[in-house]
């Protein structure tokens, strides 16, 4: 039951966040996130879907391994995945998850072997990402520095000149 006044979403991102600056227990953060994730699917809004995605992904990210970021992941896509005709509108939002995954996994070469990483990356398209919004450079910057090696994955590198094409297109 949510009180009055207060959505489900804002206070499941509002939990999400304390549990971001102070984490439970071990013992207690796999049964957190599976109760709150239960939740979340069912929020109906995907404006509102994306933003408390976000803010368990960053705690997914730095306390689990790449299974459970995995499955979050793969949530988001089928979640966006119902929307296909309203997928720009939520551009920001998926790029921000990308970089939240980037920037807090405790294992961040292993995201470009997961097929739902990968999958949120192909759903940008170089017509459609924006350089301008900061969040693009983000990305550019922990892909680059976040990436073991020289990158040769031909999808990784589709998406890479993808997101530097947006970039350049957008300096004036």
């Amino acid at each position: 039951m949510v009180p009055a006044g207060k959505s489900k979403h804002g206070l499941l991102s509002a939990l999400g966040g304390c549990v971001n600056k102070v984490a439970p227990q071990q013992n207690q953060q796999l049964p957190l996130l599976n109760a709150v994730w239960k939740q979340i699917t069912h929020i109906p809004s995907t404006r509102d879907y994306l933003a408390t995605a976000a803010v368990w992904l960053e705690y997914t990210a730095r306390h689990f391994s790449t299974v459970e970021v995995n499955t979050l992941l793969g949530d988001v896509l089928k979640h966006v995945g119902a929307e296909r005709t309203q997928e720009q509108t939520h551009y920001s939002a998926l790029l921000m998850l990308v970089s939240t995954a980037l920037t807090n996994s405790t294992d961040p070469h292993s995201l470009f072997s997961m097929t739902n990483f990968l999958g949120l990356l192909s759903v940008f398209q170089r017509d459609s990402v924006s350089g301008g919004d900061g969040v693009t450079r983000g990305v550019v910057e922990a892909l680059l520095t976040r990436h073991p090696g020289p990158i040769t994955h031909p999808a990784l590198v589709q998406h890479l000149l993808t997101f530097c094409g947006a970039l350049h297109d957008s300096i004036k």
